[in-house]
């Protein structure tokens, strides 16, 4: 079995802005609700992110040695968004790929309820008169509203995180952990 090394450190840089091209695609696809062609650059950028991490090993390696490459490694992985999103890449790889799910804002949207100072906005004046102010507790204080489910992007399953803005983070943070480890 060959095994290949990295050691040309451009070629790490490569891989970051093949990562940042593909983030920019998911931003257009998120936006554009074309969750084939996100889930397309997704693969896309964990795989690129991947080849960085492993790229960036051979060339600390190939600088400093084994004993760098180790502190470097558990520098790593010590953050836990490299961590997640280099598991999530190995889930894509030999696995079923990962689980994402869309999250959404919801609203109450009041249709028609009067904004004025008087009335109090849609909740009405705390010192209202006449039938408002002794409104039984069983009746609705509120006038009818409805709710608004809007789309608020994509998270992998088991990270609270926006999916774009995680892959975003961790890149930069990968970037920043190459040049400590290489210009030390």
């Amino acid at each position: 079995m060959v095994r290949y090394t990295a050691t040309n450190p451009d070629r790490i840089a490569d891989k970051a802005r093949e990562c940042r091209f593909f983030l920019v695609k998911m931003a257009e696809f998120e936006r554009e609700m074309d969750i084939e062609k996100l889930l397309y650059c997704l693969s896309a950028f964990l795989s690129a992110f991947r080849a960085g991490i492993y790229r960036s090993i051979g060339v600390v390696e190939k600088r400093s040695g084994k004993s760098v490459v180790k502190k470097y490694l558990d520098d790593l992985y010590k953050n836990p968004e490299i961590k997640f999103l280099k598991q999530t890449t190995d889930l894509e790889v030999h696995g079923d790929g990962p689980k994402i799910w869309q999250h959404y804002r919801i609203a109450l949207v009041w249709p028609n309820a009067p904004r004025t100072e008087e009335s109090g906005g849609p909740w009405g004046s705390r010192f209202g008169t006449g039938k408002d102010r002794f409104r039984s507790h069983i009746e609705s204080r509120f006038p009818e509203s409805v709710v608004s489910r809007q789309p608020a992007g994509w998270q992998f399953e088991g990270h609270p995180k926006n999916l774009i803005e995680l892959c975003h983070d961790a890149l930069e943070d990968l970037e920043e952990a190459v040049r400590k480890a290489l210009h030390p």
